[in-house]
Protein backbone atom coordinates (compact mmCIF):
# COMPACT_ATOMS: atom_id res chain seq x y z
CA UNK A 1 0.00 0.00 0.00
CA UNK A 2 2.93 2.46 0.76
CA UNK A 3 4.20 1.95 -2.96
CA UNK A 4 1.27 2.25 -3.66
CA UNK A 5 0.37 5.39 -2.23
CA UNK A 6 3.98 6.68 -2.82
CA UNK A 7 3.49 6.07 -6.77
CA UNK A 8 -0.19 7.96 -6.68
CA UNK A 9 1.61 11.16 -6.19
CA UNK A 10 4.16 10.65 -8.26
CA UNK A 11 2.24 9.68 -11.55
CA UNK A 12 -0.39 12.65 -10.32
CA UNK A 13 2.83 15.27 -10.73
CA UNK A 14 4.05 13.64 -13.69
CA UNK A 15 0.81 13.65 -15.49
CA UNK A 16 0.55 17.29 -14.26
CA UNK A 17 3.98 17.94 -15.61
CA UNK A 18 2.90 16.74 -18.83
CA UNK A 19 -0.14 19.23 -18.83
CA UNK A 20 1.44 21.98 -17.90
CA UNK A 21 4.54 21.43 -20.44
CA UNK A 22 1.56 21.36 -22.86
CA UNK A 23 0.36 24.59 -22.07
CA UNK A 24 3.69 25.71 -22.03
CA UNK A 25 4.14 24.67 -25.23
CA UNK A 26 0.84 26.01 -26.98
CA UNK A 27 1.80 29.19 -25.70
CA UNK A 28 4.88 28.97 -26.74
CA UNK A 29 3.07 28.74 -30.44
CA UNK A 30 0.62 31.47 -29.99
CA UNK A 31 3.29 33.81 -28.84
CA UNK A 32 4.97 32.75 -31.83
CA UNK A 33 2.27 32.78 -34.14
CA UNK A 34 1.37 36.64 -32.77
CA UNK A 35 4.74 38.32 -33.27
CA UNK A 36 4.69 36.27 -37.39
CA UNK A 37 1.41 37.77 -37.49
CA UNK A 38 2.86 41.70 -36.09
CA UNK A 39 6.12 40.74 -38.63
CA UNK A 40 3.89 40.29 -41.08
CA UNK A 41 1.77 43.52 -40.63
CA UNK A 42 4.60 45.64 -39.44
CA UNK A 43 4.10 48.19 -43.07
CA UNK A 44 -0.11 48.26 -42.88
CA UNK A 45 -0.18 51.17 -40.90
CA UNK A 46 -0.46 54.20 -43.35
CA UNK A 47 0.47 56.01 -40.52
CA UNK A 48 3.96 55.30 -39.59
CA UNK A 49 7.28 55.68 -41.43
CA UNK A 50 7.88 52.07 -42.78
CA UNK A 51 4.01 52.83 -43.92
CA UNK A 52 4.60 55.59 -45.93
CA UNK A 53 7.72 54.11 -47.17
CA UNK A 54 5.67 51.26 -48.60
CA UNK A 55 3.05 53.54 -50.13
CA UNK A 56 5.56 55.27 -52.28
CA UNK A 57 7.89 52.80 -53.01
CA UNK A 58 4.74 51.05 -54.45
CA UNK A 59 3.51 54.20 -56.54
CA UNK A 60 6.87 54.86 -57.72
CA UNK A 61 7.92 51.80 -58.69
CA UNK A 62 4.20 50.24 -60.14
CA UNK A 63 4.89 47.29 -57.78
CA UNK A 64 3.71 45.17 -54.32
CA UNK A 65 5.34 45.44 -51.21
CA UNK A 66 4.97 42.06 -48.48
CA UNK A 67 6.70 41.09 -45.57
CA UNK A 68 7.04 37.29 -45.50
CA UNK A 69 7.71 35.34 -42.03
CA UNK A 70 8.28 32.00 -41.09
CA UNK A 71 8.33 30.52 -37.85
CA UNK A 72 11.07 27.79 -36.21
CA UNK A 73 13.66 29.02 -36.63
CA UNK A 74 12.37 32.70 -37.64
CA UNK A 75 12.81 34.12 -41.39
CA UNK A 76 11.90 37.51 -42.47
CA UNK A 77 12.06 39.02 -45.63
CA UNK A 78 10.36 41.47 -47.66
CA UNK A 79 8.80 40.89 -51.09
CA UNK A 80 8.66 42.64 -53.97
CA UNK A 81 6.15 41.61 -56.41
CA UNK A 82 3.95 42.45 -59.94
CA UNK A 83 0.43 43.68 -58.95
CA UNK A 84 -1.59 41.35 -61.28
CA UNK A 85 -4.42 42.44 -63.32
CA UNK A 86 -5.16 38.95 -63.68
CA UNK A 87 -4.20 36.42 -61.48
CA UNK A 88 -5.74 33.75 -62.70
CA UNK A 89 -3.51 33.65 -65.92
CA UNK A 90 -0.71 32.86 -63.70
CA UNK A 91 1.71 34.84 -65.84
CA UNK A 92 5.43 34.25 -65.58
CA UNK A 93 6.76 37.54 -64.01
CA UNK A 94 10.38 38.45 -62.39
CA UNK A 95 9.65 38.92 -58.51
CA UNK A 96 11.85 39.60 -55.85
CA UNK A 97 12.83 38.39 -52.60
CA UNK A 98 15.31 40.42 -49.73
CA UNK A 99 16.16 38.35 -46.13
CA UNK A 100 16.00 40.54 -43.38
CA UNK A 101 17.81 38.49 -40.76
CA UNK A 102 18.34 40.84 -38.00
CA UNK A 103 14.31 40.90 -37.85
CA UNK A 104 13.18 39.10 -34.65
CA UNK A 105 9.95 41.22 -33.79
CA UNK A 106 7.75 43.98 -35.53
CA UNK A 107 9.41 46.40 -34.48
CA UNK A 108 12.93 45.84 -36.28
CA UNK A 109 11.29 45.54 -39.44
CA UNK A 110 11.24 49.31 -40.80
CA UNK A 111 14.99 49.29 -39.37
CA UNK A 112 15.95 46.90 -41.39
CA UNK A 113 14.05 48.01 -44.77
CA UNK A 114 15.58 51.80 -44.40
CA UNK A 115 19.12 50.37 -44.12
CA UNK A 116 18.38 48.54 -47.52
CA UNK A 117 16.35 51.15 -49.23
CA UNK A 118 18.68 52.68 -51.59
CA UNK A 119 19.54 48.79 -53.12
CA UNK A 120 15.73 48.30 -52.54
CA UNK A 121 15.60 51.51 -54.57
CA UNK A 122 17.60 50.15 -57.62
CA UNK A 123 15.26 46.87 -57.64
CA UNK A 124 12.11 49.04 -58.15
CA UNK A 125 13.90 50.78 -61.38
CA UNK A 126 14.57 47.25 -62.64
CA UNK A 127 10.81 46.10 -62.16
CA UNK A 128 9.63 49.34 -63.95
CA UNK A 129 11.88 49.69 -66.26
CA UNK A 130 11.06 45.56 -67.42
CA UNK A 131 7.34 46.50 -67.59
CA UNK A 132 8.42 49.27 -70.09
CA UNK A 133 10.44 47.04 -71.73
CA UNK A 134 8.01 44.37 -72.51
CA UNK A 135 5.68 47.01 -73.53
CA UNK A 136 8.17 48.65 -75.83
CA UNK A 137 8.67 44.93 -77.22
CA UNK A 138 5.25 44.30 -77.96
CA UNK A 139 5.52 41.56 -75.55
CA UNK A 140 2.25 40.70 -73.66
CA UNK A 141 1.83 40.25 -70.07
CA UNK A 142 1.25 36.65 -69.05
CA UNK A 143 1.64 35.57 -73.16
CA UNK A 144 3.84 32.55 -74.14
CA UNK A 145 6.88 35.01 -75.38
CA UNK A 146 7.27 37.26 -71.86
CA UNK A 147 8.03 33.56 -70.72
CA UNK A 148 10.61 32.86 -73.06
CA UNK A 149 12.24 36.42 -72.58
CA UNK A 150 12.05 35.18 -68.74
CA UNK A 151 13.42 32.18 -69.01
CA UNK A 152 16.53 33.33 -71.21
CA UNK A 153 17.41 35.92 -68.85
CA UNK A 154 17.39 33.71 -66.00
CA UNK A 155 18.55 30.29 -67.82
CA UNK A 156 20.64 29.44 -64.61
CA UNK A 157 17.82 29.60 -62.20
CA UNK A 158 17.35 32.44 -59.52
CA UNK A 159 20.14 34.97 -58.91
CA UNK A 160 20.80 35.31 -55.56
CA UNK A 161 23.60 37.42 -53.87
CA UNK A 162 26.20 37.01 -50.58
CA UNK A 163 23.80 39.52 -48.73
CA UNK A 164 20.43 37.81 -49.24
CA UNK A 165 19.09 39.64 -52.40
CA UNK A 166 17.21 37.17 -54.82
CA UNK A 167 15.66 37.52 -58.14
CA UNK A 168 13.06 34.60 -59.10
CA UNK A 169 10.97 34.00 -62.66
CA UNK A 170 8.11 32.61 -61.47
CA UNK A 171 4.48 32.32 -62.05
CA UNK A 172 2.01 35.39 -60.66
CA UNK A 173 -0.53 33.31 -58.43
CA UNK A 174 3.06 31.83 -56.47
CA UNK A 175 5.06 34.24 -53.95
CA UNK A 176 9.02 33.75 -54.11
CA UNK A 177 9.08 33.02 -50.67
CA UNK A 178 8.81 29.02 -51.22
CA UNK A 179 11.31 28.95 -53.97
CA UNK A 180 14.08 29.74 -51.72
CA UNK A 181 16.66 26.92 -52.51
CA UNK A 182 18.08 24.18 -50.90
CA UNK A 183 21.18 23.98 -53.39
CA UNK A 184 23.42 26.06 -51.24
CA UNK A 185 25.51 28.76 -53.69
CA UNK A 186 24.54 27.18 -57.13
CA UNK A 187 23.10 30.48 -57.98
CA UNK A 188 24.97 32.98 -55.97
CA UNK A 189 26.45 35.65 -58.06
CA UNK A 190 29.75 37.56 -56.77
CA UNK A 191 28.51 40.73 -57.07
CA UNK A 192 25.22 42.84 -55.70
CA UNK A 193 22.26 41.76 -57.34
CA UNK A 194 21.61 45.87 -57.94
CA UNK A 195 24.42 45.97 -59.83
CA UNK A 196 23.83 43.37 -61.91
CA UNK A 197 20.50 44.86 -62.56
CA UNK A 198 21.51 48.23 -63.37
CA UNK A 199 24.24 46.77 -65.66
CA UNK A 200 21.88 45.20 -67.97
CA UNK A 201 19.61 48.62 -67.96
CA UNK A 202 22.69 50.78 -68.84
CA UNK A 203 23.06 47.71 -71.51
CA UNK A 204 19.43 48.09 -72.91
CA UNK A 205 19.03 51.25 -72.73
CA UNK A 206 21.91 52.05 -75.55
CA UNK A 207 19.52 49.83 -78.42
CA UNK A 208 16.67 52.37 -78.02
CA UNK A 209 14.09 49.53 -76.63
CA UNK A 210 10.83 51.31 -77.16
CA UNK A 211 11.42 52.18 -80.89
CA UNK A 212 8.16 53.92 -81.68
CA UNK A 213 8.55 56.29 -78.87
CA UNK A 214 11.70 57.43 -80.12
CA UNK A 215 11.19 57.47 -83.84
CA UNK A 216 8.08 59.83 -83.08
CA UNK A 217 10.22 61.99 -81.42
CA UNK A 218 13.01 62.32 -84.12
CA UNK A 219 9.82 62.32 -86.94
CA UNK A 220 12.19 64.89 -88.38
CA UNK A 221 15.39 62.52 -89.37
CA UNK A 222 12.98 59.98 -91.06
CA UNK A 223 13.34 60.13 -94.55
CA UNK A 224 10.05 59.33 -96.47
CA UNK A 225 10.05 58.53 -100.48
CA UNK A 226 7.63 57.55 -102.61
CA UNK A 227 7.61 54.23 -104.09
CA UNK A 228 6.09 50.43 -103.92
CA UNK A 229 6.37 48.15 -101.25
CA UNK A 230 5.57 44.96 -100.14
CA UNK A 231 2.47 45.62 -97.92
CA UNK A 232 0.71 48.84 -99.07
CA UNK A 233 0.87 48.16 -103.20
CA UNK A 234 -2.93 49.00 -103.39
CA UNK A 235 -2.23 52.08 -101.91
CA UNK A 236 -1.67 55.72 -104.51
CA UNK A 237 0.31 57.28 -101.31
CA UNK A 238 2.78 54.89 -99.44
CA UNK A 239 6.08 54.85 -100.16
CA UNK A 240 9.56 53.76 -97.46
CA UNK A 241 11.24 55.14 -94.86
CA UNK A 242 14.40 54.90 -93.48
CA UNK A 243 16.28 56.23 -89.99
CA UNK A 244 19.03 55.93 -88.07
CA UNK A 245 18.82 56.95 -84.79
CA UNK A 246 22.20 56.60 -82.09
CA UNK A 247 23.87 54.52 -84.42
CA UNK A 248 20.99 51.97 -85.16
CA UNK A 249 18.90 51.94 -88.50
CA UNK A 250 15.21 51.43 -89.05
CA UNK A 251 13.59 51.55 -91.94
CA UNK A 252 10.29 49.82 -92.77
CA UNK A 253 7.06 51.43 -95.17
CA UNK A 254 4.41 54.11 -94.79
CA UNK A 255 1.09 54.44 -96.39
CA UNK A 256 -1.13 57.71 -95.97
CA UNK A 257 -5.19 56.86 -95.85
CA UNK A 258 -7.88 59.19 -94.92
CA UNK A 259 -10.56 56.86 -93.14
CA UNK A 260 -14.18 58.25 -91.63
CA UNK A 261 -12.71 61.93 -92.69
CA UNK A 262 -9.47 61.55 -90.62
CA UNK A 263 -6.01 61.14 -92.58
CA UNK A 264 -3.21 59.30 -91.03
CA UNK A 265 0.13 57.89 -91.95
CA UNK A 266 0.98 54.30 -90.60
CA UNK A 267 4.49 53.59 -90.22
CA UNK A 268 5.55 50.09 -90.06
CA UNK A 269 9.13 48.85 -89.71
CA UNK A 270 11.21 46.10 -90.60
CA UNK A 271 11.29 43.61 -88.09
CA UNK A 272 13.75 45.50 -85.46
CA UNK A 273 16.46 43.19 -83.79
CA UNK A 274 17.46 43.83 -79.85
CA UNK A 275 20.47 41.85 -78.31
CA UNK A 276 19.66 41.17 -74.52
CA UNK A 277 22.14 40.23 -72.14
CA UNK A 278 21.44 37.44 -69.99
CA UNK A 279 21.28 37.60 -66.25
CA UNK A 280 22.56 34.21 -65.78
CA UNK A 281 26.30 34.60 -64.12
CA UNK A 282 27.66 30.75 -65.48
CA UNK A 283 27.46 31.30 -69.15
CA UNK A 284 29.83 29.82 -71.77
CA UNK A 285 31.93 31.91 -73.82
CA UNK A 286 29.99 33.15 -76.87
CA UNK A 287 26.24 32.56 -75.22
CA UNK A 288 25.51 36.05 -73.46
CA UNK A 289 22.68 37.21 -74.81
CA UNK A 290 20.00 36.40 -77.42
CA UNK A 291 18.24 38.42 -80.06
CA UNK A 292 14.65 39.58 -80.13
CA UNK A 293 12.43 40.61 -82.93
CA UNK A 294 10.71 43.75 -82.16
CA UNK A 295 7.56 45.01 -84.20
CA UNK A 296 7.24 48.88 -85.42
CA UNK A 297 3.56 49.73 -85.71
CA UNK A 298 2.05 53.49 -85.16
CA UNK A 299 -0.13 56.42 -86.67
CA UNK A 300 1.05 59.43 -87.29
CA UNK A 301 -1.20 62.45 -87.24
CA UNK A 302 -0.77 66.00 -88.49
CA UNK A 303 0.38 67.46 -84.99
CA UNK A 304 3.24 64.89 -85.19
CA UNK A 305 4.45 66.36 -88.13
CA UNK A 306 4.48 69.61 -86.96
CA UNK A 307 1.91 70.39 -89.49
CA UNK A 308 -1.33 72.42 -89.69
CA UNK A 309 -4.36 70.53 -89.76
CA UNK A 310 -5.36 69.06 -92.80
CA UNK A 311 -1.66 69.12 -94.15
CA UNK A 312 -1.52 65.13 -94.41
CA UNK A 313 -4.57 65.00 -96.17
CA UNK A 314 -3.12 67.48 -98.35
CA UNK A 315 -0.09 65.11 -99.06
CA UNK A 316 -2.27 62.53 -99.77
CA UNK A 317 -4.23 64.39 -102.45
CA UNK A 318 -0.93 65.33 -104.03
CA UNK A 319 1.00 61.98 -103.96
CA UNK A 320 3.81 63.10 -102.05
CA UNK A 321 5.47 62.03 -98.98
CA UNK A 322 4.69 63.76 -95.62
CA UNK A 323 7.28 66.07 -94.42
CA UNK A 324 8.19 66.87 -91.04
CA UNK A 325 8.49 71.46 -90.98
CA UNK A 326 9.52 73.23 -88.10
CA UNK A 327 7.85 75.72 -86.77
CA UNK A 328 9.61 79.09 -88.36
CA UNK A 329 9.13 76.76 -92.05
CA UNK A 330 6.51 78.62 -94.52
CA UNK A 331 4.32 76.74 -97.01
CA UNK A 332 4.81 79.41 -100.06
CA UNK A 333 3.66 76.52 -102.59
CA UNK A 334 0.80 77.92 -104.85
CA UNK A 335 -0.83 75.07 -105.07
CA UNK A 336 -1.19 74.17 -100.95
CA UNK A 337 -2.62 77.76 -101.03
CA UNK A 338 -5.74 76.94 -102.62
CA UNK A 339 -6.29 73.63 -100.94
CA UNK A 340 -8.54 73.18 -97.36
CA UNK A 341 -6.24 72.95 -94.77
CA UNK A 342 -9.19 72.29 -92.13
CA UNK A 343 -10.13 68.46 -93.90
CA UNK A 344 -8.46 67.26 -90.90
CA UNK A 345 -9.31 69.35 -88.11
Amino acid sequence: MMNEQNNNPINGQSVSDDIDLGHDQQGVTEEAQRVADSIVQALDRTDSEGGKWKQRFEKKWGCQVLVGCKQRPLKVALMLLPIEEHPQKRGKRFKFLVKLPEVQNAAGVWPAIEARAERLEELGRFHKYIDWFFEGANIQKGSKRQRQVIDALLCDGPLIDATGFHLYGGHAGYLPWDHETSEGDRYLIDKPLETVLTEWIDHMEKQIVNPRERLKRDLSKIKFTLGEGKYFKRYDCAGLWSVEVDGVSFQGEWVCSTIDGKTIVLLAGHKHHLYINRLSPRLPPGTGSFRLGVEILFELTDQDFNARPGMLRIYEEMRVPPVYRSDDEELDDSTLAGLDYNTNA
